[in-house]
């Protein structure tokens, strides 16, 4: 027994090593120079090297250094967006904008690592799991461009993080036609990449073809088209790359009705086995946003393929209230600085404001530019336009009789009335700030003033540079954000036929609208009734807030001709303008939705090929009127309107045969000014489209509203006036009357027997 137990007892320190052969970590790392952590750390992931910071407070100095930061893996994230003027492409500009946590060095969108002397210009097309698929349009050896020239282009695939790129081989002949391209990457099934480039013909008007490249093989193959329908895919939605496929919108050709809009998934081999039909229409589809958050870690780089350690996707589908409008996805308002003159201490820029925006318009009181200068400069006179403060000009020396218009640091910026004196007035200037859409009048949607401006600052201090651009750019309406300026081609504009004039330079701010930041409430709503039902659907309860609710306006009661305040109080009613000359606060009628503007939909009469709608829009605001208004309406038969009745129409987009969206605005001198507490209506008459119509299921009732430019409340479907339920068929045949009669002659006998 003792000698098993010593047995065991050796064999166990037989298992453990020696004493004297154990050395502490800290022993061995304290050997080792920073250079030589920083390497080893520079190549694990950016996560284990996160980790690494809790071993010990010297580890955490050394990884939180600036010094490492740029050796050490880091993650990015972040997304690339662009954009563009409707007028002139040649605006195009890239962005990227970080979204890292911490300090993390950014992304330039201009992407400088590719070797632009190579390239006339560099064009991002597609990102997929980080990586970014551009085309590159190659420069000719001779600086002199002959008529007969042909750009050659060439597709890249770049990773913006490690600044790594892989130039694509030449593309084989293929059918003249529309083509475009997406990227195929997933890291996590493979580290190899595939573009897709699809070709369309004229005459075909569908996709013929798809031409592959892969990084794994290098080189381009040309598949014919092997879709089960003949697809025509819309190369203006981005695709998504998920298990092997990659999904993009299309339309089954000829498109007839909505229902035709499908999603088309491709595999790698150019093969679609199924098309997925788009549930209610493909605008639905096009309601959404997809935006891309990459998370890209720098690896190294293998000219052949891409690093699976490359990248991290996450995938993001944002509601187009927020930023993107699908009845007018390239609508915005652009601001354009032409500088006309310009010598050693001041310069002379006409500013221009352009609404390119199909519906929306700018009311009363009007735009309101306002900047931030980066330097100390002045403004000495402004023709078209005014400041709304002068500011300090203490400190600054001028001629008498010649004083400075304004010295704000952030000025502001306001339109001239109509009626102002001639020598005050430039062209296009002196409306008050009101903007016309492009619909309804294109020759007031541009609004300019002229500025003289000294004292300004160049940009590196060179005496030959270009003034230091303005920041914080404000349009003074709700809903609207502006950029920063950006330097654009000069503006040519036409003298005469044979001439052309050119600005010195020019910079360009774009401002887009969003309805989640005019407002967490819409400002209008629908209501609806037809001739088959006597229910009217009313819009929906607290469609703009509940009454006394701090959201909703001000509540008037017109049998007391007093006004319910939020906190229940009454006051007497004031319809009077603030100390700006604004117009007053909306006060509107109290009602169960608590809206400014009602829009009801009563469907009047049916034909046998026409059916007759009547349209109101009433206004519940009994203190301000709505000037140069209009209504858009999206209904599948509105591409069938054969009459109309006191108001304008146009359509206002159409894709191949389809018009599914209106707008309507009032007739000027007539009903162009909707007066407060009053309404305006129209009727029309649209002709039936037997493939589609029906009354059945509310598809008589419009699917949105928007009044001028804010979308408004809908009633929900199931809400909808229906159809009446059939009825019993009692009609009664001969034999039925028969037995009836029988009956009764039987009951009427044994009746008689009994008495």
């Amino acid at each position: 027994m003792e000698e098993k137990s010593s047995g065991k007892k050796k064999k166990t320190r037989m298992s453990n090593p020696p004493a004297e052969a154990s050395v502490p970590a800290a022993a061995v790392t304290s050997h080792l120079t920073d250079d030589i952590i920083i390497e080893i750390l520079s190549l694990l992931p950016a996560k284990s090297v996160h980790r690494f910071k809790c071993v010990s407070p010297s580890w955490r100095d050394l990884i939180a250094d600036p010094a490492h930061r740029k050796k050490l893996p880091h993650t990015l994230v972040g997304f690339f967006y662009n954009t563009y003027s409707r007028v002139d492409p040649r605006s195009h500009r890239f962005h990227f904008a970080n979204v890292s946590v911490g300090a993390t060095p950014s992304v330039d969108p201009s992407l400088p690592f590719l070797t632009h002397d190579k390239y006339l210009y560099v064009a991002q097309l597609d990102t997929c799991n980080g990586l970014l698929l551009c085309v590159g349009s190659i420069a000719p050896s001779s600086s002199f461009l002959a008529p007969e020239y042909v750009v050659e282009s060439h597709y890249i695939v770049c990773n913006p993080a490690t600044e790594r790129w892989v130039h694509l081989p030449p593309l084989p002949e293929v059918s003249p036609g529309a083509v475009f391209a997406r990227l195929a990457f997933d890291p996590a099934v493979s580290s190899h990449f595939h573009v897709l480039q699809f070709d369309e013909t004229e005459q075909e008007e569908s996709t013929v073809g798809v031409t592959i490249c892969s990084s794994q093989t290098g080189a381009w193959k040309h598949i014919k088209s092997r879709f089960v329908e003949k697809t025509r895919l819309c190369s203006g939605v981005t695709s998504v790359f998920f298990h092997g496929m990659l999904h993009l919108l299309g339309w089954l050709h000829p498109l007839k009705t909505a229902v035709d809009v499908v999603l088309v998934p491709v595999d790698m081999e150019g093969r679609v086995r199924n098309t997925i039909p788009v549930p209610s229409g493909w605008y639905v589809a096009s309601d959404f946003l997809y935006v891309c958050f990459a998370s890209l870690l720098p690896t190294p780089f293998r000219p052949a393929r891409f690093s699976h350690e490359l990248l991290l996707m996450v995938s993001l589908w944002l509601s187009h209230t927020d930023a993107y409008d699908p009845v007018d996805p390239l609508g915005n308002i652009t601001i354009n600085w032409d500088f006309t003159s310009m010598d050693t201490t001041q310069y002379t820029v006409m500013v221009s404001i352009h609404n390119y925006q199909l519906y929306r318009h700018i009311e009363r009181p009007g735009w309101r530019l306002g900047w931030a200068w980066s330097g100390h400069e002045i403004i000495w006179d402004v023709r078209g336009a005014e400041t709304t403060e002068l500011g300090n000009c203490s400190g600054v020396h001028f001629d008498p009789g010649h004083p400075p218009h304004c010295c704000e640091k952030r000025p502001v910026v306001v339109d001239l009335p109509p009626g102002a004196p001639y020598d005050r007035q430039v062209r296009n200037c002196c409306r008050g700030g009101v903007l016309s859409s492009l619909t309804q009048n294109n020759s007031t949607a541009t609004a300019a003033f002229q500025m003289s401006v000294g004292n300004f600052e160049r940009e590196g201090g060179n005496p030959d540079g270009h003034p230091v651009k303005p920041t914080n750019f404000s349009l003074g309406v709700p809903g609207y954000t502006c950029s920063n300026a950006t330097q654009v081609p000069a503006t040519r504009s036409k003298v005469d036929e044979r001439r052309h004039v050119q600005v010195l330079l020019t910079w360009q701010i774009i401002c887009s609208y969003s309805q989640f930041r005019d407002g967490p409430s819409p400002s209008c709503c629908v209501s609806l009734s037809s001739f088959y039902n006597s229910t009217i659907v009313g819009c929906p309860q607290c469609s703009c807030g509940c009454p006394r609710s701090p959201s909703a306006p001000q509540c008037f009661r017109q049998d007391h001709l007093t006004l319910i305040l939020h906190d229940g109080e009454q006051s007497k009613l004031q319809a009077l303008p603030d100390a700006d000359g604004n117009p007053p606060t909306p006060v509107i009628r109290c009602t169960e939705h608590m809206c400014p503007i009602r829009v009801h939909w009563h469907v009047k009469q049916n034909y046998r090929e026409y059916w007759r709608v009547k349209a109101s829009i009433t206004n519940y605001d009994v203190v301000s009127n709505y000037s140069d208004w209009n209504l858009v309406v999206r209904h599948p038969n509105l591409g069938n309107i054969t009459q109309l009745f006191s108001f304008n129409y146009q359509p206002l987009i159409q894709y191949d045969a389809i018009n599914d969206t209106a707008m309507f605005w009032g007739i000027v001198n007539y009903n162009a000014m909707l007066l407060r507490d009053g309404n305006v209506q129209t009727e029309m008459i649209l002709k039936k489209d037997p493939s589609d119509f029906t009354f059945s299921g509310g598809w008589a009732f419009p699917r949105r509203v928007y009044f001028n430019g804010h979308q408004c409340a809908m009633p929900s479907p199931d809400q909808y006036p229906s159809l009446p339920n059939a009825a019993p068929d009692v009609r009664v045949s001969a034999l039925q009357r028969w037995l009836i009669t029988a009956s009764c002659l039987l009951l009427l006998s044994m009746f008689h027997h009994v008495m």
